[in-house]
């Protein structure tokens, strides 16, 4: 009964819903079926000729028959309003295969003109209980009684997590006409005075065993419900399910009522055949106008209703589809759809802007080959667990390869989507890219570490200087009487104060760094700044284009403050220009900044960016290649002695852009 509950619409003229309407005739047909085998059991107790209406020699039920039918129609009746659980259903299901069993072998023994020992016994017991003479059972009722068990042990099957409920439905619901159909054409046998089998070698079936049959096979049918054959062609709001109830109850009155006119009025009284043949069609034809007016009515209103509402369904499907196209293709996120083994199906246009990949490239593909092997494990627990949870998850942060073969940090969330019939078909998610703030984070992090390791650093040499300075203090002491020592430990006592406040000095600088951060700063204005505020005498500084950003730290234009003013300090008196260039390659861009001075000493190149190296400070070198690091920029010297110094620097791919073409 589960697949039925997927049809809750309330029944016309009711406020129950198709489901409980089902199973309501389901149990009204299990307790018929009950009541037809007790009724019998009483009419041969009392000795009752109940079915002599239908046919005076009519054969009574057999006793094995009865209580089959009984057992069948409880187990319908029960299972239609509470489903059986646990060891009771087994228990059940057990009786059932026994009953089947039995009625196996006792329609073989009974073609064979004998019977099986328990269907003797059985009729014994009977005939005892009852205090009349009883019957074998039909080898017909037998041969009915297996499918019919076989169906309900289905129908206990059901309750069982399966996606084979519809299939399952569809057998019920076939066995079901099955039975209707041969205990139908047996019952009209009764009607019509002319009953199958009575006059052949083999058993008939009893009246009072048709109309059990007929209950129970009309239960077996609405156990199937409104989804499965044959009910689903006759249910729901379909012109087709409309037109067949309609006109199936109708052609089946019209045919009784003919061969009942025929039976009694046509037979009973001499008319003219003609006359009564045209009366009776004439009245049809208006029964049959009547009705089809009023059908072709009710259909035709109701199609015009559905027609309007498809058509506006559609009207607002499609301007639902457009607005979210509309998003879709214009969102600053990617939006992609997988199927649950993270295949793509779907990316959205910003993919290719953001990891140059077509998206025909990518559809199709296993994620697995976008993502960093390192972090494949995070995505497929991600896509594990929101499956399994059937929610939306989010945050999981992971790096995708850019086209060009970079990686690029993401974050993502998805949710599952459904079909009809509530399978799981694929993910749908949200992508965006966070490669700026995970550099940021990064540059942090590791400005952190660095200020850690200068603290542990400075601190040391700090407190070796103040060692020197309390010796010298002490060696003081002891030459206040002799003026020239005295002087001269002065003087060291003046070098070491003066190295701690450079020292100190360093740390306020260097402690600024990746503090901030990092940020998009026009590369030319940066220069033209540091230029203004240092003695630049008639040296000319030249820099190749404006439109030109660097993403790197606040502090970035303390570097070429520091190159120019080293430029300044070392080149000598000849020098006179100091050049900045940038060219670009595929995946870097490289800025140089030369000189026509004295040029560096290969001596010199070794320890050029070496903390405390140099004739003043000794740290402004070693803090431009700190600043640079932040987001990934590195500096190295290449210029040739005695013809100029020639810093160059290389800036990777997404920390640079040109302001007029946009980021590359």
């Amino acid at each position: 009964m589960s697949e039925m509950n997927t049809h809750n619409k309330p029944v016309q003229g009711n406020d129950i819903t198709e489901n409980q309407f089902f199973q309501r005739l389901t149990v009204i047909c299990g307790i018929g079926t009950i009541f037809i085998s007790i009724l019998e059991f009483v009419i041969l107790f009392l000795n009752i000729p109940l079915y002599d209406f239908l046919y005076p020699d009519y054969k009574s039920m057999a006793f094995s028959a009865a209580l089959i039918y009984i057992i069948l129609g409880l187990v319908l009746a029960i299972h239609a309003v509470k489903p059986f659980q646990g060891l009771i259903k087994t228990g059940i299901k057990a009786v059932l295969i026994v009953i089947a069993l039995f009625a196996l072998i006792e329609c073989l023994f009974n073609m064979q003109g004998s019977h099986f020992i328990v269907e003797t016994w059985l009729l014994q017991a009977g005939t005892i209980i009852l205090a009349s003479p009883l019957s074998y059972i039909s080898p017909i009722s037998a041969a009915l009684v297996i499918p019919a068990s076989i169906a309900l042990i289905l129908m206990l099957n059901i309750s069982d997590p399966s996606n084979l409920h519809k299939k399952t439905l569809n057998a019920i619901g076939i066995i079901g006409v099955v039975i209707f159909l041969v205990s139908f054409t047996f019952f009209l046998s009764y009607i019509y005075d002319n009953p199958f089998l009575y006059d052949t070698p083999i058993l008939p079936v009893a009246p009072g065993s048709v109309l059990a049959l007929l209950f129970f096979s009309v239960g077996l049918v609405t156990l199937s419900g409104p989804t499965a054959i044959p009910l689903i062609y006759f249910s729901g709001p379909s012109t087709n399910a409309r037109l067949l109830r309609v006109f199936i109850p109708l052609v089946i009155i019209i045919i009784f009522l003919q061969n009942y006119l025929e039976m009694t009025i046509f037979s009973i009284y001499k008319f003219n055949m003609a006359i009564l043949v045209a009366v009776f069609f004439v009245g049809v034809a208006i029964v049959t106008t009547f009705v089809v007016i009023r059908a072709s009515r009710s259909i035709g209103d109701a199609i015009d209703s559905a027609e309007q509402k498809r058509i506006m369904a559609e009207i607002a499907l499609k301007e639902s589809e457009e607005r979210f196209r509309s998003f879709v293709e214009n969102a600053n996120d990617i939006v992609y759809s997988l199927t649950p083994d993270g295949i793509f199906t779907y990316v959205s246009p910003y993919w290719t802007e953001v990891l140059g990949h077509r998206s025909d490239e990518v559809i199709g593909q296993s994620i697995k080959v976008f993502v960093h092997p390192d972090d494949l494990y995070h995505i497929r627990e991600f896509l594990r667990q929101t499956i399994l949870k059937e929610k939306k998850i989010s945050g999981v942060e992971y790096r995708v390869q850019h086209k060009d073969g970079t990686w690029q940090w993401h974050t993502t969330n998805a949710t599952i989507m459904h079909d009809s019939e509530g399978k799981i078909v694929s993910l749908m998610g949200i992508a965006r890219n966070i490669t700026q703030r995970k550099q940021t984070e990064l540059a942090l992090h590791d400005a952190n570490k660095k200020l850690n390791l200068l603290s542990h650093i400075t601190r040391h040499d700090i407190k070796n200087q103040l060692t020197a300075l309390m010796a010298y203090i002490e060696l003081c002491k002891d030459s206040l009487n002799n003026p020239e020592e005295l002087a001269e430990y002065i003087g060291k006592q003046q070098q070491i104060a003066d190295l701690i406040d450079s020292q100190i000095n360093f740390t306020r600088y260097y402690e600024e760094i990746g503090m901030k951060d990092p940020l998009w700063q026009n590369f030319s204005e940066l220069i033209r700044e540091s230029a203004t505020t240092l003695p630049m005498r008639n040296i000319l500084v030249d820099v190749d284009r404006n439109d030109l950003e660097i993403f790197a730290d606040p502090l970035f234009k303390k570097v070429f403050y520091n190159l120019i003013d080293n430029s300044l300090r070392y080149g000598g008196n000849k020098m006179t220009i100091i050049r900045v260039s940038s060219s670009t390659s595929e995946n870097e861009l490289t800025i140089v900044c030369e000189d026509d001075g004295a040029g560096i000493s290969d001596d010199d190149k070794k320890r050029l960016f070496t903390r405390g190296f140099g004739r003043n400070t000794g740290f402004g070198l070693y803090l431009s290649r700190e600043i640079l690091a932040i987001t990934g920029i590195t500096i190295t010297e290449n210029g040739t002695p005695g013809k100029g110094a020639r810093f160059e620097i290389i800036v990777p791919k997404r920390m640079w852009q040109f302001r007029d073409i946009g980021q590359n």
